[in-house]
């Protein structure tokens, strides 16, 4: 995911209705969920750029 600064992760949070809180400790943001995410803001990116707004 690159790094993190306050907008993409406002995004990530509102994107997929997660909270600040969420990310905080190992046992809230497991790999497993790191790793959907990833792929959800992939996803994401990939279709803001097919619709011509990146």
């Amino acid at each position: 995911m690159g790094c993190i600064f306050p907008q993409k992760l406002e995004l990530m949070c509102q994107l997929l209705n997660l909270t600040y809180a969420d990310f905080a400790s190992e046992q809230t943001m497991t790999l497993v969920l790191s790793s959907l995410i990833s792929q959800e803001m992939s996803r994401y990116l990939v279709n803001q750029f097919n619709a011509g707004t990146p």
